[in-house]
């Protein structure tokens, strides 16, 4: 199996076979330069798998979706089939970052892995990028409320608004009286 973010089909617990006959790799080279990879060419065209949603841990890309360094994309492949122990093991190496990248897409690699194959994976991801809608949404609309209202906590002088709301509180007060 190839990964290849050209391919049509994402990886599932369905490839296990696949990736145990065949294995999986993927090109090691900087996301810049990705066009020049003859893809076409690596390998049978039905062996060639996308990766789904999931957030880089490496430094350079770090919280950056789809953006995983070649040793993040191979270990999710492996957790994905349900070889997490392998997946483990591939990012052993890297200490902090390889145990971050399983820690920062614990949610999305258990569901992934939890489907029974491709359709399956893409609804996992599909819920996972509306989820990320809407957290982005929410954040936007607070960031909005507090650039609208960025005056809010100052100890202002009163505007007249509030000066004709006292009058008016006042006058009903001596009315009272």
């Amino acid at each position: 199996m190839v990964l290849n973010a050209e391919a049509a089909s994402v990886v599932s617990p369905a490839d296990l076979a696949l990736v145990l006959e065949k294995g999986v790799g993927g090109v090691n080279c900087s996301w810049n330069r990705l066009d020049e990879v003859p893809s076409r060419t690596l390998g049978a065209r039905h062996n060639h798998r996308l990766l789904p949603l999931l957030l880089a841990a490496n430094s350079v890309n770090y919280g950056k979706p789809f953006k995983m360094n070649t040793a993040e994309a191979l270990a999710a492949t492996l957790y994905i089939v349900g070889l997490k122990d392998d997946a483990a093991r591939l990012l052993a190496p890297f200490g902090v970052a390889g145990a971050e990248f399983l820690r920062l897409n614990r949610e999305a690699l258990e569901a992934y892995a939890s489907a029974k194959d491709a359709d399956g994976v893409r609804r996992a991801e599909a819920a996972f990028k509306a989820q990320a809608a809407d957290k982005a949404a929410a954040k936007a609309e607070r960031q909005a409320a507090q650039e609208n209202d960025y005056l809010a906590g100052m100890d202002l002088p009163p505007d007249e608004s509030e000066e004709e709301e006292e009058e008016e509180e006042e006058e009903e007060k001596e009315e009272e009286e």
